[in-house]
This record gives C-alpha cells, structure tokens and sequence, in this order.
C-alpha cells in the first residue's frame, strides 16, 4: 500500500503558526484556513457541455461514475470513475458527459482564509485531473466531509477544517505536485498581501518588503505562485471582494475600499475582467454551479 504523508505543517512553518492560532480564538470572529462551504452529488445523461467560466469557487470532484471530457487553456483530458478534477477560482473549464447514459459526480467547494495559499504551496493552483493509486480513499474522505456537514457544522468546524486539509495534501501527494520548501521571502510576501489588501500598496511595495530588487521578486512569485507579485495581489483581493458580496451586505463602493481600490469603476472593471460580470450581477445572481 502506498505511504501517505499528510505532515504538510512541519515543512510549512508559516501556515502552521496561521493555522493553530484560529483554534484558539472564537470561531465566531474569524474565517476558519480551509473550510467545505457545499458537497453534493450530481447526476447527468445528456451530453451537454458544461461551462464554468470564471467560477468562483474552489473545487474538487471526484467522479463515481461515467465518463467526461475535461478542457481548460486548451488542454483536454478524459474522465473515468475514480478519477479526480481540481478546479482552482477563475478556472475558465469545460467539461462534457461522453456517453449517453448516466455520470455521478461528487463534487466540494471550498472556501478558508489560508486557501489560495495552501493551494499555491501544494501545487493544488491549476486544474488538473488525478488519476489516484487508491481512489476508494479519496472516495470515503469526501463522503465523511459530506456526511458532516449534514449535521451542526459549527461542531464539526475544525474537523472539517483537518479533512479538508487531509483532502488536498492527498491530492498533492497524488498529483506529485507538493512543494518541499517555500523560501522565507515568497511567504513573507505572501502574508504581507494579505495583511495589507485593504491598504494601496504595489508589487514594488512588496518587493521592499521583502528585501529583493522587485525583477527577482516577481521571478520568486512566479516560481512559486504561477504568477507575478501584482497578478498574487489581485487575485486575492478578488476573492475577498466575492466572500465580501457573498457574506455581507456592504455596498459596492465599501467592499472596492477594503479590496484596495480607491475607485469604484476600477473595481468594477477589475472584478467584471475576472469574473465575467459586475459586482452588482454576482450578488443578485451568485457564482451557482
């Protein structure tokens, strides 16, 4: 049987130190690293496509049955049972039922304040379809995800929270993709963003940070994260600004404040070229799947 090793924090010391200190503070005040928000498990004959445009969301299916068609970025892969889809916010994927008779996919989306962090440190950033060694394990983990949140998940919030976690470093182990080692300045960077979405600051501002011309700075990024120090900064504050219109009722021109825009229709353009609508759309509408 193939070993497994989840000590994903030991080598990670800086999203350890995150991670611990939101169980000792009151659940009720902070967003939990990495939490499941929906599990379900759907069911399709037809051989429609299937679009998910710039979804918002953070996903992982994992197929029961059937088989699919999977493309993003010009890439195209097939699907058979066992197999798992990571889906990553603003995807751009499509995919398709092959056969005429029935799929079953089980599919979770995630949200957490450490997600795209954890994601980006275990190479879990860009989709991917995983073919694992033993998918009856990854089958049974989600289901004890889904099964827990059928009940009070308040109760079950921190193992949820250790499952989710569970789930992806599996994923990572399988996909080969886990990174050993983050160099101090990338997740120095990294917490600096995030600490300071709110405040008008650039990849220049990061790069003093940190201690690095800001050319090697973006090459240390783009290494790690897949993209630049300002491609980082404003995929975060786009989620935040999707968790602000989805969890709040701020107006439009608050939330663009505290994502770090000083103007409302740079925000709005900002967020309709990532998202494929308005701020106002998303809301009245939501991100749906």
């Amino acid at each position: 049987m193939k070993k497994i090793s989840y000590d994903i924090f030991n080598q990670a010391p800086e999203i350890r130190r995150r991670y611990e200190s939101f169980f000792k503070d009151d659940l009720l005040q902070f967003t939990p690293p990495l939490f499941p928000i929906s599990c379900k498990e759907v069911e399709r004959a037809d051989r429609k496509e299937i679009r998910h445009v710039n979804f918002s969301d953070y996903c992982i299916q994992y197929l029961i049955s059937g088989s699919f068609w999977v493309s993003w970025e010009g890439k195209k892969k097939i699907m058979s049972p066992g197999d798992i889809l990571i889906e990553p916010s603003g995807s751009g994927l499509s995919m398709g039922n092959l056969e005429g008779r029935a799929g079953r996919r089980l599919f979770i989306i995630f949200k957490g304040s450490l997600l795209h962090a954890l994601a980006a440190r275990l190479g879990l950033d860009r989709p991917a379809v995983i073919r694992p060694a033993e998918p009856e394990i990854f089958y049974r983990l989600m289901l004890e995800i889904k099964n827990l949140m059928a009940g009070e998940c308040q109760q079950h919030l921190p193992e949820l929270a250790g499952k989710s976690m569970e789930l992806f470093s599996r994923a990572a182990e399988e996909q080969g993709t886990f990174r050993q080692w983050l160099p101090d300045k990338a997740a120095w960077g990294l917490n600096f963003i995030q600490i300071h979405l709110g405040d008008n600051i650039s990849g220049a501002d990061v790069a003093s940070f940190i201690g690095l011309p800001l050319a090697v700075a973006n090459r240390t990024f783009k290494k790690y994260f897949g993209t630049t120090i300002n491609g980082v900064l404003l995929r975060e504050r786009m989620q935040l600004a999707v968790e602000l219109l989805q969890d709040t009722g701020m107006m439009i021109k608050e939330i663009a404040g505290r994502c770090g825009f000083r103007n409302e229709k740079y925000f709005s353009d900002a967020f309709r070229k990532k998202w494929g609508c308005s701020p106002t759309f998303f809301r009245d509408n939501g991100s749906g799947r």
